[in-house]
Protein backbone atom coordinates (compact mmCIF):
# COMPACT_ATOMS: atom_id res chain seq x y z
CA UNK A 1 0.00 0.00 0.00
CA UNK A 2 1.59 3.20 -1.33
CA UNK A 3 0.33 5.29 1.96
CA UNK A 4 1.43 2.89 4.47
CA UNK A 5 5.01 2.52 2.59
CA UNK A 6 5.87 6.68 3.02
CA UNK A 7 5.16 6.14 6.93
CA UNK A 8 8.14 3.58 6.89
CA UNK A 9 10.47 6.50 6.99
CA UNK A 10 13.84 6.12 8.49
CA UNK A 11 13.05 4.72 11.75
CA UNK A 12 11.07 1.83 10.13
CA UNK A 13 14.20 1.31 7.97
CA UNK A 14 16.18 1.20 10.46
CA UNK A 15 13.65 -1.53 12.79
CA UNK A 16 13.75 -3.31 9.28
CA UNK A 17 17.32 -3.36 9.17
CA UNK A 18 17.92 -4.47 12.76
CA UNK A 19 15.84 -7.30 12.20
CA UNK A 20 17.36 -8.53 9.13
CA UNK A 21 21.08 -8.17 11.71
CA UNK A 22 19.51 -9.50 14.59
CA UNK A 23 17.59 -12.83 12.76
CA UNK A 24 20.47 -13.30 10.34
CA UNK A 25 20.30 -17.50 11.26
CA UNK A 26 16.57 -17.74 11.89
CA UNK A 27 14.70 -17.71 8.55
CA UNK A 28 11.40 -17.51 9.60
CA UNK A 29 11.88 -13.95 10.84
CA UNK A 30 14.47 -13.36 8.28
CA UNK A 31 12.43 -13.85 5.26
CA UNK A 32 9.85 -11.59 6.69
CA UNK A 33 12.13 -8.77 6.96
CA UNK A 34 13.61 -9.29 3.57
CA UNK A 35 9.93 -9.18 2.39
CA UNK A 36 8.58 -5.68 4.13
CA UNK A 37 12.24 -4.12 2.52
CA UNK A 38 11.21 -5.36 -0.39
CA UNK A 39 7.49 -4.10 -0.69
CA UNK A 40 9.10 -0.86 1.09
CA UNK A 41 11.45 -0.57 -2.22
CA UNK A 42 8.94 -0.50 -4.58
CA UNK A 43 8.03 2.51 -6.42
CA UNK A 44 10.48 4.07 -3.82
CA UNK A 45 13.90 5.62 -4.93
CA UNK A 46 14.90 7.42 -1.58
CA UNK A 47 14.19 4.21 0.59
CA UNK A 48 16.31 2.31 -1.95
CA UNK A 49 19.18 4.26 -1.37
CA UNK A 50 18.77 4.27 2.46
CA UNK A 51 18.17 0.65 2.68
CA UNK A 52 21.30 0.10 0.62
CA UNK A 53 23.50 3.45 1.35
CA UNK A 54 22.64 3.28 4.40
CA UNK A 55 21.64 -0.16 5.75
CA UNK A 56 23.50 -2.30 3.79
CA UNK A 57 20.70 -4.20 2.00
CA UNK A 58 22.80 -5.83 -0.50
CA UNK A 59 25.47 -7.14 1.76
CA UNK A 60 22.86 -8.62 4.32
CA UNK A 61 20.93 -10.19 1.17
CA UNK A 62 23.98 -11.86 -0.35
CA UNK A 63 25.10 -12.99 3.16
CA UNK A 64 21.21 -14.49 2.94
CA UNK A 65 21.79 -16.36 0.00
CA UNK A 66 25.05 -17.76 1.35
CA UNK A 67 24.01 -19.12 4.60
CA UNK A 68 20.39 -20.45 3.80
CA UNK A 69 21.18 -22.07 0.17
CA UNK A 70 18.61 -24.72 1.03
CA UNK A 71 15.83 -23.22 2.58
CA UNK A 72 13.06 -21.42 0.09
CA UNK A 73 11.67 -19.10 2.64
CA UNK A 74 14.33 -16.91 3.24
CA UNK A 75 16.62 -17.51 0.05
CA UNK A 76 14.10 -16.83 -1.65
CA UNK A 77 12.84 -13.36 0.33
CA UNK A 78 16.27 -12.38 -0.37
CA UNK A 79 16.32 -12.67 -3.75
CA UNK A 80 13.62 -10.23 -4.23
CA UNK A 81 14.87 -7.81 -1.74
CA UNK A 82 18.16 -7.74 -4.57
CA UNK A 83 15.57 -7.19 -7.33
CA UNK A 84 13.78 -4.23 -5.47
CA UNK A 85 17.25 -2.78 -4.99
CA UNK A 86 17.66 -3.19 -9.12
CA UNK A 87 14.54 -1.35 -9.97
CA UNK A 88 14.02 2.12 -11.80
CA UNK A 89 10.47 2.29 -11.06
CA UNK A 90 9.93 5.42 -9.72
CA UNK A 91 8.78 8.66 -11.78
CA UNK A 92 9.35 10.92 -9.16
CA UNK A 93 13.35 10.44 -9.69
CA UNK A 94 15.21 11.47 -12.53
CA UNK A 95 17.76 8.36 -12.35
CA UNK A 96 18.15 5.24 -10.48
CA UNK A 97 21.16 3.89 -8.84
CA UNK A 98 19.77 0.15 -9.68
CA UNK A 99 22.67 -0.62 -11.97
CA UNK A 100 25.28 0.42 -9.26
CA UNK A 101 23.63 -2.21 -6.65
CA UNK A 102 23.54 -4.58 -9.03
CA UNK A 103 26.96 -4.41 -9.98
CA UNK A 104 27.44 -4.39 -5.61
CA UNK A 105 25.61 -7.57 -5.50
CA UNK A 106 28.19 -9.50 -7.91
CA UNK A 107 30.72 -7.73 -6.08
CA UNK A 108 30.02 -8.92 -3.33
CA UNK A 109 29.70 -12.81 -4.74
CA UNK A 110 25.90 -13.28 -5.12
CA UNK A 111 26.30 -15.31 -8.36
CA UNK A 112 27.68 -18.34 -7.08
CA UNK A 113 24.53 -18.91 -4.43
CA UNK A 114 22.46 -18.07 -6.91
CA UNK A 115 23.39 -20.43 -9.64
CA UNK A 116 23.74 -23.20 -7.30
CA UNK A 117 20.28 -22.72 -6.28
CA UNK A 118 19.03 -22.68 -10.09
CA UNK A 119 21.01 -26.07 -10.42
CA UNK A 120 19.81 -27.95 -7.69
CA UNK A 121 16.57 -29.05 -5.71
CA UNK A 122 14.78 -25.62 -5.61
CA UNK A 123 14.59 -25.06 -9.10
CA UNK A 124 12.51 -28.29 -9.29
CA UNK A 125 9.55 -25.89 -7.91
CA UNK A 126 8.17 -23.95 -11.08
CA UNK A 127 7.56 -20.68 -8.79
CA UNK A 128 11.42 -20.84 -7.50
CA UNK A 129 13.24 -21.51 -10.82
CA UNK A 130 11.11 -18.66 -12.40
CA UNK A 131 12.20 -16.37 -9.33
CA UNK A 132 15.58 -17.46 -9.68
CA UNK A 133 15.82 -16.67 -12.91
CA UNK A 134 14.78 -13.11 -12.41
CA UNK A 135 17.34 -12.43 -9.66
CA UNK A 136 20.01 -13.37 -12.36
CA UNK A 137 18.64 -11.51 -14.92
CA UNK A 138 18.24 -7.95 -13.20
CA UNK A 139 21.82 -8.61 -12.01
CA UNK A 140 23.12 -9.07 -15.70
CA UNK A 141 23.60 -5.08 -16.08
CA UNK A 142 27.14 -4.98 -17.67
CA UNK A 143 29.31 -6.73 -20.63
CA UNK A 144 31.86 -7.34 -18.13
CA UNK A 145 28.75 -9.43 -15.23
CA UNK A 146 27.53 -11.05 -18.89
CA UNK A 147 31.31 -12.46 -19.58
CA UNK A 148 31.23 -13.82 -16.15
CA UNK A 149 27.61 -15.44 -16.60
CA UNK A 150 28.57 -16.77 -19.72
CA UNK A 151 32.26 -18.23 -18.05
CA UNK A 152 30.11 -19.72 -15.49
CA UNK A 153 27.67 -21.70 -17.81
CA UNK A 154 24.83 -19.68 -17.13
CA UNK A 155 23.66 -19.71 -20.69
CA UNK A 156 23.38 -23.67 -20.82
CA UNK A 157 21.63 -23.46 -17.50
CA UNK A 158 18.80 -20.61 -18.89
CA UNK A 159 18.45 -22.83 -21.66
CA UNK A 160 17.63 -25.87 -20.08
CA UNK A 161 15.72 -24.43 -17.55
CA UNK A 162 13.59 -22.85 -20.54
CA UNK A 163 13.48 -26.20 -22.12
CA UNK A 164 12.44 -27.81 -18.78
CA UNK A 165 9.93 -25.95 -17.63
CA UNK A 166 8.54 -24.32 -21.15
CA UNK A 167 4.97 -25.47 -20.22
CA UNK A 168 5.19 -22.97 -17.16
CA UNK A 169 4.79 -19.15 -18.91
CA UNK A 170 6.36 -17.54 -15.51
CA UNK A 171 9.17 -19.63 -15.85
CA UNK A 172 9.52 -18.96 -19.82
CA UNK A 173 9.11 -15.60 -19.33
CA UNK A 174 12.03 -15.29 -16.70
CA UNK A 175 14.10 -17.71 -18.85
CA UNK A 176 13.95 -15.02 -22.16
CA UNK A 177 14.20 -11.95 -19.85
CA UNK A 178 17.78 -13.89 -18.62
CA UNK A 179 18.33 -14.54 -22.55
CA UNK A 180 17.74 -11.20 -23.33
CA UNK A 181 19.81 -9.31 -21.22
CA UNK A 182 22.54 -11.53 -21.69
CA UNK A 183 22.83 -11.20 -25.12
CA UNK A 184 24.11 -7.79 -25.57
CA UNK A 185 27.40 -9.32 -25.14
CA UNK A 186 28.29 -10.91 -28.74
CA UNK A 187 30.15 -13.90 -27.60
CA UNK A 188 27.04 -14.80 -25.24
CA UNK A 189 24.99 -14.26 -28.55
CA UNK A 190 27.19 -16.80 -30.61
CA UNK A 191 26.96 -19.63 -27.78
CA UNK A 192 22.83 -18.73 -27.02
CA UNK A 193 22.41 -19.92 -30.71
CA UNK A 194 25.20 -22.44 -30.83
CA UNK A 195 23.19 -23.72 -27.50
CA UNK A 196 19.70 -23.81 -29.75
CA UNK A 197 18.17 -21.00 -27.29
CA UNK A 198 16.75 -19.43 -29.88
CA UNK A 199 14.86 -22.52 -30.52
CA UNK A 200 13.91 -23.07 -27.19
CA UNK A 201 12.92 -19.46 -27.55
CA UNK A 202 10.39 -19.59 -30.27
CA UNK A 203 8.84 -23.08 -29.07
CA UNK A 204 8.06 -21.02 -25.47
CA UNK A 205 6.33 -18.48 -28.11
CA UNK A 206 4.14 -20.72 -30.02
CA UNK A 207 3.37 -22.23 -26.18
CA UNK A 208 2.13 -19.00 -24.78
CA UNK A 209 0.98 -16.40 -27.57
CA UNK A 210 -1.76 -14.92 -25.70
CA UNK A 211 0.87 -13.84 -22.82
CA UNK A 212 2.17 -10.37 -23.75
CA UNK A 213 4.96 -9.83 -21.11
CA UNK A 214 6.93 -13.28 -22.19
CA UNK A 215 5.90 -12.62 -25.69
CA UNK A 216 8.11 -9.28 -25.09
CA UNK A 217 10.65 -10.68 -23.48
CA UNK A 218 11.09 -13.75 -25.97
CA UNK A 219 10.90 -10.85 -28.92
CA UNK A 220 13.78 -8.95 -26.91
CA UNK A 221 15.73 -11.71 -26.46
CA UNK A 222 15.72 -12.54 -30.42
CA UNK A 223 16.08 -9.44 -31.40
CA UNK A 224 19.15 -8.86 -28.88
CA UNK A 225 20.58 -12.38 -30.88
CA UNK A 226 20.81 -11.20 -34.58
CA UNK A 227 22.00 -7.81 -33.62
CA UNK A 228 25.43 -7.29 -35.74
CA UNK A 229 25.41 -11.01 -35.92
CA UNK A 230 23.84 -11.89 -39.59
CA UNK A 231 24.38 -15.90 -39.13
CA UNK A 232 22.13 -15.76 -35.83
CA UNK A 233 19.92 -13.85 -38.23
CA UNK A 234 19.61 -16.76 -40.71
CA UNK A 235 19.71 -19.32 -37.72
CA UNK A 236 16.15 -17.85 -36.01
CA UNK A 237 14.59 -17.10 -39.63
CA UNK A 238 15.35 -20.77 -40.11
CA UNK A 239 13.67 -21.66 -37.00
CA UNK A 240 10.38 -20.07 -38.21
CA UNK A 241 11.21 -17.01 -35.75
CA UNK A 242 10.03 -14.55 -38.39
CA UNK A 243 6.69 -15.67 -37.71
CA UNK A 244 6.98 -16.42 -34.19
CA UNK A 245 7.99 -12.43 -34.13
CA UNK A 246 5.36 -11.32 -36.61
CA UNK A 247 2.79 -13.02 -34.78
CA UNK A 248 3.83 -11.55 -31.26
CA UNK A 249 4.23 -8.19 -32.80
CA UNK A 250 0.54 -8.28 -34.29
CA UNK A 251 -1.56 -9.42 -31.42
CA UNK A 252 0.38 -7.57 -28.54
CA UNK A 253 1.05 -4.41 -30.09
CA UNK A 254 -0.52 -2.42 -27.31
CA UNK A 255 2.34 -3.70 -24.92
CA UNK A 256 4.50 -0.28 -25.27
CA UNK A 257 7.50 -2.37 -24.91
CA UNK A 258 6.41 -4.45 -27.67
CA UNK A 259 6.29 -1.23 -29.48
CA UNK A 260 10.07 -1.03 -28.77
CA UNK A 261 11.24 -4.53 -29.42
CA UNK A 262 8.89 -5.61 -32.09
CA UNK A 263 10.59 -3.61 -34.71
CA UNK A 264 14.09 -4.39 -33.52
Amino acid sequence: DAENRERLEVRGIAAVVVMLRAHAAAPAPLAAAFRVARAAMLNHERYRLLFVGSGGLVKLAVAALIDHPENPSPFLAACGAIRATTLDDDARVKASKGIEHAKSAVTLKALPPLLAAARGPMARDDAHCAELLATLSRLAVTDEICTKLARMDALRLAIDELSNHMTDAKVAKQACFFLSNISGNDECKRAIVAGNGHVAIIQAMHLHPNNGPMQVDAVAALGNMALRMPDNCTAIYEAGGLGAIVSAFTQHLAIIRMQNKGPL
